[in-house]
């Protein structure tokens, strides 16, 4: 019988936990150790963006990159039974050895740590909700409100969210060998309440390395960019219509004008999530906003000795740009839109902010 090849699972949701993800090999340095495997495990990766994940996976040295995407819209409990069988099956020539994964275990990755029950998991951080202090959560630790902790589980579960507060399955904690981290701070739910009590390795100069190797823009002065978070993701166009787009679009008008007074000599430009749709880009562009490519990468925008100031709406790249690029930031204050999503949970994302020593700014 044909011995099978030692591999490793490397499951990204974005390019961020790719550069993330290969900053933590770079720390481990046993890049070699396995054959490596990138599987991308977001529901709403664009074809575009995954190309773009596919080709700096291969210029890292990746060259398997498996899109699991659709398969993951239809996940559910139920049908998870199915995905697990689908990827013992697509891995059968593969003996399992690592399954490097984030922080934050959904039901994806509870099918994917039970579908090689015998591999290795090391996990890393994607973002600003690992620094967050969850508010319903937060209400039932001082209140002690059964009801108030009632309805934390009931909004985690439906959001298939966290579940490793539950400790579904005990051998979890024993099978995870690292946890790696960009910032020290361990003020955050995710971080502070989290199943494994191994050591955070800290991977912030490996980041740096990876990233400062990447081509850049050139700018001419000084420059401010402004970053436009994933608008698509709270604005559904089943549920809502094209005006009320443009209605929270005005947000960004108001806040370019206020910037440009702010620092009357130097350039602003955009940069969008790459997940935007054309036809949201083609609205934000009737305003004259300068608006760059979906092809650069932030991180490699930020890292770039002529960025001056990051601004965003409480996005997870503002605490980044603080932390390890040290740049001046600003973020607006996101109770001024009808984010829902963000809504719900303000109060610990500006808590987030403030420790960062974010400046945050009204419209």
């Amino acid at each position: 019988m044909k011995k099978k090849k030692l591999a490793r699972l490397i499951c990204i949701s974005s390019l961020f936990q790719l550069f993330v993800a290969h900053s933590c090999l770079k720390k481990k340095k046993d890049l070699k150790k396995y054959f490596n495997i990138i599987v991308l495990t977001s529901s709403n990766i664009h074809v575009n963006n995954f190309e773009k994940i596919k080709n700096f996976s291969n210029s890292l040295g990746y060259k398997n990159v498996i899109n699991l995407s659709n398969q993951i819209k239809k996940l559910t409990p139920s049908y998870s039974l199915f995905l697990r069988k689908d990827l013992m099956n697509k891995f059968k020539n593969y003996e399992i050895g690592e399954i490097l994964i984030r922080y934050k275990f959904n039901l994806f990755e509870h099918t994917i740590f039970s579908s090689f029950n015998k591999a290795k998991i090391s996990i890393f951080e994607d973002g600003m909700g690992d620094y967050m202090k969850h508010s319903l959560l937060d209400n039932a630790r001082k209140k002690n409100k059964f009801k108030d902790f009632l309805n934390y589980l009931y909004y985690r579960c439906l959001n298939y969210d966290h579940l490793f507060y539950f400790n579904i399955n005990h051998s979890y904690p024993l099978r995870i060998q690292n946890k790696f981290e960009l910032i020290n701070d361990c003020n955050g739910d995710l971080k502070s309440h989290h199943i494994s009590n191994k050591p955070f390795i800290n991977i912030k100069n490996e980041f740096l390395k990876v990233i400062k190797k990447l081509k850049t823009l050139k700018f001419k002065r000084k420059t401010v960019l402004f970053l436009i978070h994933d608008i698509d993701e709270y604005f559904d166009p089943a549920r809502t219509n094209k005006l009320e787009l443009e209605k929270n679009i005005q947000y960004y008008i108001k806040a370019r004008q206020l910037i440009s007074k702010k620092f009357p000599n130097y350039d602003i430009i955009f940069k969008t999530h790459p997940n935007i749709r054309n036809s949201t880009l083609k609205i934000l562009r009737k305003y004259n906003l300068n608006i760059l490519s979906k092809n650069f990468i932030t991180e490699m925008l930020i890292n770039n000795k002529k960025i001056f100031c990051v601004i965003g709406f409480a996005s997870s790249s503002l605490i980044y740009a603080k932390k390890i690029f040290k740049k001046k930031t600003i973020s607006f204050d996101t109770n001024k839109l009808n984010f829902h999503a963000i809504d719900n949970q303000s109060r610990s994302i500006f808590d987030v902010l403030k420790r960062f020593k974010i400046d945050i700014l009204e419209l």
